[in-house]
């Protein structure tokens, strides 16, 4: 079992996939992971965006996959999002993703500054 899996053992609600924060997995299999969670009985979603749509200012594309994720967990499970402050560049691209994250249909947002020891990291 992965240092992930069994940080995610831990705390069930929180799916595997959507505890990866430092690397980005295809769209597919992020879609695929958030069926999968749900279908186990997930009743919440964490979401970790793709940091790039921020950085480059493709609101489009971060809305559209937030979306995605907000479809497949339908009314199954709520859907948080989860932004990494410092790694946006800066407070107005965490305030325009926050943005983009509610208008996506997002239920909840939650920010980190990256700094906090034990966080499950892969």
């Amino acid at each position: 079992m992965t240092r992930l899996r069994r940080c995610a053992a831990r705390i069930f609600r929180l799916p595997p996939l959507l505890q990866v924060s430092c690397r980005q997995t295809p769209l597919p299999q992020r879609i695929q992971e958030i069926e999968q969670a749900i279908e186990s009985g997930a009743r919440e979603i964490d979401v970790v965006i793709s940091r790039s749509h921020v950085l480059t200012g493709d609101w489009h594309s971060l809305y559209a996959e937030l979306q995605k994720f907000r479809a497949v967990c339908g009314n199954a499970a709520h859907m948080k999002t989860i932004l990494a402050g410092p790694s946006l560049g800066s407070l107005k691209q965490v305030y325009q993703a926050s943005l983009v994250a509610m208008m996506a249909g997002t239920d909840f947002i939650k920010t980190f500054d990256g700094q906090r020891i034990g966080q499950c990291h892969v």
